[in-house]
């Protein structure tokens, strides 16, 4: 919550008063197989206490949103199907997280990039994903993932005061794509919300984005995410080290 009070000013500055970085679930989201997703990794940090995701896109290199690497205590997790996969999973430690140099707090440069002290090893459920160069078009659908609705009824024995006990995911329609970030909107009530900070936005099998923010804090509104294309060429220059 700290980190989050902290940035709503920044975020000012790109969308006046209107955005709120996301630290939670996908909302109304379709549960989903780990291995349609290979890519995504999964960060925890501030003791375990808060989660953001992650995109694979080299063994030893994971893109996620510059908010969710400001703190020491960040280990990493791939081919994580359920939040109690974690306990029993090898983590991955940092050696350096890299901040986009112009990121201040907003949105529009909300991308970072988490070196690991040790190669990723790849398999069925842990693979990388390619960057395109250019942006999705207007009106295409892309999908989001992360861990769970916002909240669920008694019954779904799946989730745990508001957070979803395994990845979900969800469709979404691009509505704008300039300003390097990406804005989308649900159907049926699809969305992001506050955990999903730093999730893939894919496309096919192409990292087109990163979850970033919500509008107005309303996670059934619009949906920003960092446009990864944008960042192409700031990308490689690590990729190839």
């Amino acid at each position: 919550m700290f980190l989050l009070l902290k940035l709503l000013p920044l975020l000012a500055l790109v969308y006046g008063s209107n955005v709120t970085n996301v630290f939670d679930p996908i909302i109304n989201g379709r549960e989903a197989r780990i291995s349609s997703y290979p890519y995504y990794a999964f960060l925890s940090y501030y003791g375990n206490s808060l989660r953001c995701g992650g995109a694979i896109i080299k063994t030893n290199i994971v893109l996620t949103a510059a908010h969710c690497i400001t703190d020491n205590n960040l280990k990493v997790y791939t081919g994580i199907q359920r939040l109690s996969d974690v306990q029993h999973s090898h983590p991955y430690y940092v050696r350096q997280r890299i901040q986009y140099p112009w990121y201040r707090g907003e949105s529009s440069y909300d991308i970072g990039l988490v070196i690991l002290s040790s190669h990723i090893r790849l398999g069925p459920t842990v693979k990388t994903i390619g960057i395109p160069t250019a942006l999705p078009r207007l009106g295409s659908s892309v999908t989001v993932m992360g861990f769970g609705p916002v909240w669920c009824p008694d019954s779904n024995q799946q989730c745990r005061n508001g957070q979803s006990q395994v990845l979900r995911s969800a469709n979404v329609r691009v509505v704008s794509n300039g300003n390097w970030v990406i804005s989308t909107v649900g159907s049926n009530t699809n969305s992001v919300c506050y955990g999903d900070s730093g999730s893939p936005v894919v496309s096919g099998n192409q990292l087109v984005g990163l979850i970033s923010g919500v509008e107005h804090g309303n996670c059934a509104g619009r949906n920003f995410h960092v446009a990864a294309a944008h960042y192409y060429n700031w990308i490689s220059q690590y990729m190839k080290r």
